[in-house]
């Protein structure tokens, strides 16, 4: 069973700002503030009024806006800037806008599945959730459903704040209710997506493969997603050229994820140099990138001679290539910041031997493609792949971030500054906050704010730390 953990807002009440979408955010007081309802006089002043809720990640935050025609927005707070997604009344398409600190605003339309049918996947209808799902990863929520996918942060910065807001473009009494923040072992809401396969024979459903197929059944109904189509390009004996040319054209249709499966197996085969396959990918990764999709490569299984399968399969050799060409395709993972997967850590050792022992599946029918069962096996792996990337893990880790210390944003007051050592921060798994490297000293006397940390990483109480300068040691609030 899911737990659920309910986080209290006597830490840090929600903030109340207006602004046009700029770095400062003027603090205001709602017309009604209650414990279960927000409300605002709306008059024809053409800002937005946000009520901001601290979280970590790991953390979502959801409310319901009252019947009126007015304007619904959620806006994702970060050490780096604000991001945001609104929408008018009625049946519109939204609007993604985001801006960095200092930098100008920029806003793009954005629509999504349901919206222009139903009304319950209208901004106007629905319940709104605003979701951390890591520190640097957020979503968005209609009535329960991403129709915004887990997407990562402007710049890279953490999340900071979900804010729920209204726009003053009319006089409207605009209601907020019942928001609360939770935190979840698992996020599901997942909605329809479409995958895509580039390969060779290993996944060719009219040669040798099918474990799309089960691929798919898997990641049906997984956290709510839905399979709503597999377009599967692979194309036996395709090498790593070929697998790039499938793609070309936009071939991939509407697909959201592209798996590219086994690709360097024919290049081996073939002697081709390991820089080749590389650059194959690497092009390959780029074309995905720009046409918006998400790849997943998996790493080529291994295989085994005819003479060790007496003579069942195809010509095999180059094992050597194949070492090398492996070590190529994972440091490529690595460099483009993709997801990857190696097979053969999945099907476990591939020996001739398990073809002669009824008791053992031996992976491979031939040697060199999967038997039914193999094709299963792979077809969960890259389930389980695809669905870490859908619905990532939620977490509050941070391993190390610096603290913001200049311009609108900056933690420091009074004075102090970075040093040598330049302050940052981490955040463990379990939430726990903790400050690293040093400040050059401002303002000393008793009472000065030194940092103000964002509400969301703030203690439940009071907090006293021993501090010593070189002459006299003191205490910090």
């Amino acid at each position: 069973m899911e737990r659920v953990f309910a986080r209290s807002f006597n830490r840090d009440p929600s903030g109340h700002c207006s602004s046009n979408i700029s770095d400062a955010w003027t603090p205001e007081a709602p017309s009604v503030k209650t414990a279960g309802q927000i409300t605002w006089a709306l008059t024809n002043d053409n800002l937005w009024h946000v009520a901001w809720v601290p979280v970590i990640g790991g953390e979502e935050v959801t409310g319901g806006f009252a019947a009126g025609a007015f304007t619904r927005a959620i806006f994702i707070r970060t050490t780096k800037g604000i991001e945001y997604v609104y929408a008018l009344a009625g049946n519109v398409a939204g609007v993604f806008g985001n801006k960095g600190v200092g930098n100008a605003v920029s806003e793009v339309p954005f629509d999504w599945t349901g919206r222009s049918t139903h009304q319950s996947y209208q901004f106007q209808f629905a319940e709104l959730c605003g979701r951390a799902n890591q520190a640097k990863k957020w979503s968005l929520l209609l009535n329960g459903s991403e129709v915004l996918f887990p997407r990562n942060t402007l710049n890279g910065g953490e999340v900071i704040a979900i804010g729920f807001g209204v726009f003053g473009d009319q006089s409207i009494s605009a209601v907020l209710t019942d928001l609360v923040r939770v935190r979840r072992d698992e996020q599901g809401g997942k909605t329809g997506f479409h995958i895509g396969v580039l390969g060779n024979s290993l996944s060719d459903p009219a040669i040798h493969g099918n474990w799309d197929q089960w691929m798919r059944e898997y990641l049906d109904y997984s956290l709510g997603a839905r399979v709503i189509s597999l377009t599967n390009l692979a194309v036996s004996g395709d090498n790593t050229l070929g697998i790039y040319n499938q793609a070309l054209g936009g071939a991939l249709g509407n697909s959201n994820y592209a798996v590219i499966f086994a690709p360097g197996t024919n290049d081996t085969q073939q002697a081709v140099p390991t820089s080749t396959t590389t650059g194959n990918l690497n092009a390959l990764i780029d074309l995905l990138h720009a046409e918006g999709r998400t790849p997943l490569l998996a790493i080529d299984p291994l295989f085994y001679t005819t003479g060790l399968g007496a003579g069942s399969g195809f010509t095999t050799s180059n094992y050597q290539l194949g070492a090398a060409r492996r070590a190529a395709q994972r440091k490529l993972a690595i460099t483009k910041g993709i997801a990857c997967i190696d097979l053969q850590q999945v099907c476990g050792p591939i020996m001739a031997n398990y073809l002669f022992d009824p008791a053992v599946d031996s992976v491979l029918r031939d040697n060199i493609h999967q038997t039914a069962a193999g094709h299963k096996m792979m077809g969960v792996a890259i389930a389980r792949a695809l669905m870490a990337m859908i619905a990532p893990k939620p977490t509050p880790a941070i391993r190390l971030a610096p603290i913001q210390v200049s311009g609108a944003l900056s933690w420091l007051a009074n004075g102090w500054t970075g040093t040598t050592l330049p302050p940052s921060y981490s955040i463990t798994g379990d939430g726990f906050f903790r400050l690293h490297g040093f400040l050059d000293a401002g303002t000393k006397t008793d009472g000065t704010t030194i940092i103000n940390l964002p509400a969301a990483y703030r203690p439940l109480g009071h907090r006293v730390a021993a501090c010593r300068d070189q002459r006299q040691h003191s205490s910090s609030n």
